[in-house]
């Protein structure tokens, strides 16, 4: 497993950890591209009606749980085609399949990983981590979202 990915694995734990309080070490470094970068790079936008779809009105926990499990999976690809996609197809199951309890906190945390997506597609560098650059709110989001599936999911 390369660093990269583990760092992606690892963030879920940060976040739990209290990461999501807008701590430094989770929002010292702007994102390469995306809505509201910093960096002074292009944007990259989504392709219309993606990325800035409410969530929908939600599904089954097992559904939601399925969505988080291809986002883990998603991480795990080794070319830039199948872990761009595989992060674009898991934030559309995640508004999708948004348990009501999380339904905004799904949908800011699905913009972010689609975000990410669309920029490894366009050939740009996953981020060490996918809270990297984003707003304390998305923070917060993503933050939320793994620790309702920490204590929801079973393996």
């Amino acid at each position: 497993m390369s660093i990269r990915r583990l760092s992606l694995t690892v963030l879920a734990v940060a976040l739990l950890g209290g990461c999501g309080s807008g701590s430094p070490a989770a929002t010292t470094t702007p994102p390469t591209t995306g809505p509201g970068s910093t960096s002074g790079a292009p944007a990259t936008s989504a392709p219309a009606g993606t990325a800035a779809l409410p969530p929908a009105a939600g599904g089954g926990a097992k559904d939601f749980c399925a969505a988080l499990k291809e986002y883990r999976s998603a991480i795990q690809e080794d070319t830039a085609a199948a872990e761009g996609g595989g992060f674009r197809a898991a934030a559309t199951d995640l508004r999708t399949f948004a348990p009501a309890e999380i339904k905004a906190a799904v949908g800011l945390a699905a913009d972010v990983i689609d975000e990410v997506g669309l920029s490894i597609l366009a050939g740009n560098p996953p981020p060490e981590l996918i809270s990297q650059g984003q707003s304390r709110e998305r923070i917060k989001a993503l933050s939320d979202v793994f620790a309702w599936e920490t204590a929801n999911c079973k393996s």
